[in-house]
């Protein structure tokens, strides 16, 4: 029994390729007959011994049928060189077993086994200093099925839609706390693969605008900048445009500064981003 103990705790090993995991049962079912044959002998002849010896070979006949037996072989013989024969069978099936495994490994079949069609890519977001993150947003770059589990997220990437190569980029972000980060990787035999995406402080968008006076003229010339980045200033254009880094995340307040010739300086606010703003001034 404890053959059949290992050979179970095997199965989800084999059970990664089909054709072993036929072979396998194939030989485990074999085995179970065998050793309920040997089971059966042993009671048989236990039985036979309480019977006269002129009535032993009826018997064995009537518990299994016809048999071939040798002129001067007795019924307990006949079932003893049996037995022999069936744990002779018994001894060898373990040995088959064994060279199925490892001819399976090291044959060129081993390298085409059946492989899962998905890749579970487990996904782990820190912050900047490296604390982890709940509530992310995560994506790649191929698409894929997102998911959380626990301690992070899992992405779900059948291996129809892997690229070429293999590459891809895995993208997170809190849009909340403005934080963003990616990190690239390429899929290949691991089929669990795993991230960990630290997370940046976003300061992607950028701020554009106009000046006008009150009259909602356009001023030109007018310097602007990021309040606390002044030496990236700008001069607005001939219809007062402008644009220049924010410094910040998409949405975030940024501070703007503007002064010129001929117009008081003023400051003020307007989220990063696509959003245009319109800075009114008044001239001297």
């Amino acid at each position: 029994m404890e053959f059949l103990k290992s050979a179970l705790s095997s199965l989800p090993t084999v059970a990664t390729s089909p054709l072993a995991l036929v072979g396998y049962l194939a030989v485990i079912a074999a085995w179970v007959v065998i050793a309920l044959k040997v089971q059966r002998n042993r009671q048989l002849l236990e039985n036979l011994k309480n019977l006269p010896a002129k009535d032993r070979l009826q018997a064995l006949r009537d518990e299994m049928g016809t048999i071939p037996l040798k002129e001067g072989l007795s019924p307990e013989q006949f079932i003893k060189l049996r037995t022999r024969r069936y744990r002779s069978l018994a001894i060898s099936i373990p040995v088959c077993l064994v060279i199925l495994m490892v001819g399976w490994c090291f044959t060129p079949w081993a390298s085409i086994r059946a492989r899962p069609d998905v890749y579970r890519l487990r996904v782990t977001v820190i912050d900047p200093v490296g604390t982890p993150v709940d509530g992310a947003k995560v994506w790649s770059s191929i698409g894929g099925e997102q998911k959380t589990v626990p301690g992070g997220w899992e992405i779900d990437i059948p291996s129809g839609i892997k690229p070429a190569d293999g590459r891809l980029t895995v993208y997170a972000s809190k849009e909340s706390a403005f934080l963003k980060g990616q990190e690239d990787l390429r899929l290949a035999d691991d089929y669990n693969p795993a991230v960990k995406i630290k997370l940046q402080k976003d300061k992607s968008a950028g701020v554009r605008g106009v000046v006008r006076d009150a009259s909602n003229r356009a001023v030109a010339g007018a310097r602007v900048n990021v309040v606390g980045y002044e030496r990236e200033a700008v001069t607005t254009s001939a219809d007062g445009g402008f644009a220049l880094p924010a410094h910040w995340a998409p949405g975030e307040q940024v501070d703007l500064h503007v002064e010129g010739k001929g117009i008081k300086p003023v400051d003020q606010g307007h989220p990063a981003g696509d959003e245009p703003a319109t800075i009114i001034v008044d001239r001297k």
